[in-house]
């Protein structure tokens, strides 16, 4: 999320440097179907944040090192990287820019990921960029439109990096006038993946609505539909020198529907999404159906209880959006346990249950993990 323009006459600096140590155990640190291997994993972590804002612009910029020490898989030893950079700029009362750029190195072979529930095994890099600019028009009507650039390079030869570019415009309609506080929006998207031997190009058109139909509650949705093709390049025939290029084209309903409530003391927010995304670490896109639920209760003021699921799943027949069939089920759990010992210092304390079915395979791989992490955090400047 990007910081919002400070208000008119601020102009802040702050710099936020941090502290972390994560223990955890993890009974099956290679998420393996076959032979799970369990292992401690003691994280030392060193961050800093920097924020800076005037009237017109705002700015903060990231950076993270991870030190991951393995017992007694000590070979899966590594050093990961994170760093992010992202501001906003308004150029006239009407008109606003927003920029972001991150760069990360990632090594953990149990990485799961949030928005699609798969699990990547593989060491990589990643990179984004990404700018928006968004205008108000009228007193009712306000746009945006945005362009995205993801490179992911997978350590592994037996997977594609992937190029990723994403185009998206928005256009959303006050009818508070009419209804009060119903926001109605259309959406529009493109979005192309290119890997080694193949490119998926996905197009969509949504309308959508916000309403928050309780001072409490947020209802918010888009459905529409989508175009998707791809273009694949396989090994000759024997005797023939050009490779063999095939094409495939589909269609189907996308979905990002949200109902959330935010309390004093409590927080709840249950999403359903369907859509066509890069299948990371699979040298492939899939169509990805999500349903999540996250939940937080403050017990007191101190100690925050929290909780979030997902069930996902994730297909893509062959030569339809991946060169090879994918068919998996992510099912995920995981409640924790946050004390605020100070305003500068926390306690967590994490569990997390995964279990995915592959169809293709006929195989279920599962882990368990459980840390304990000590957080310190001290902001300068303020």
């Amino acid at each position: 999320m990007l910081m919002g323009v400070a208000p008119a006459g601020a102009d802040d600096f702050k710099l936020a440097p941090s502290l972390s140590l994560k223990q955890e155990f993890n009974d099956n640190v290679l998420f393996s179907s076959a032979s799970a291997k369990s292992s401690f994993i003691t994280t030392a972590s060193a961050g800093v944040s920097l924020l800076e804002s005037t009237e017109r612009f705002s700015a903060r910029l990231n950076a993270r090192l991870d030190g991951l020490i393995y017992f007694p898989l000590s070979d899966l030893n590594a050093l990961e990287q994170r760093y992010a950079a992202q501001g906003s700029c308004l150029l006239t009362p009407l008109l606003q820019m927003d920029a972001r750029a991150a760069f990360s190195r990632q090594s953990r072979p149990d990485r799961l990921i949030d928005t699609s529930g798969l699990v990547v095994s593989q060491k990589s890099s990643h990179q984004n960029y990404a700018v928006t600019g968004r205008a108000i028009m009228t007193e009712k009507l306000r746009t945006e439109l945005g362009y995205a650039f993801d490179w992911a390079d997978y350590h592994d030869p037996n997977v594609s990096n992937v190029e990723g570019h994403s185009v998206k415009a928005l256009a959303q309609y006050d009818l508070g006038g009419t209804v009060p506080n119903l926001k109605l929006r259309g959406r529009a998207g493109f979005d192309s993946y290119r890997y080694a031997a193949s490119t998926v190009d996905n197009s969509t058109l949504t309308v959508g609505a916000s309403y928050p139909f309780h001072e409490l509650w947020l209802v918010e949705g888009d459905l529409g539909a989508r175009l998707t093709q791809a273009d694949f390049t396989g090994r000759a025939p024997s005797g023939n020198i050009s490779p063999v290029r095939r094409s495939s084209e589909g269609d189907g309903w996308v979905s990002n529907v949200t109902a959330s409530y935010r309390g004093e003391a409590d927080t709840a927010a249950l999403t359903l999404s369907k859509d066509v995304q890069n299948a990371a670490g699979r040298s492939g896109a899939v169509e990805t159906l999500a349903v999540t639920l996250q939940l937080s209760r403050r017990l007191s003021y101190e100690l925050t209880c929290s909780m979030a699921a997902g069930y996902y799943t994730n297909s893509s027949k062959g030569n339809e959006l991946a060169s090879r069939p994918i068919d998996e089920t992510t099912i995920r759990f995981n409640p924790s346990l946050t004390y605020e010992l100070s305003p500068h210092a926390a306690l967590e304390l994490f569990y997390e249950f995964a279990l995915v079915q592959n169809d293709q395979t006929r195989s279920e791989a599962r882990s368990n993990k459980v840390f304990l992490s000590f957080t310190l955090q001290r902001l300068f400047f303020q």
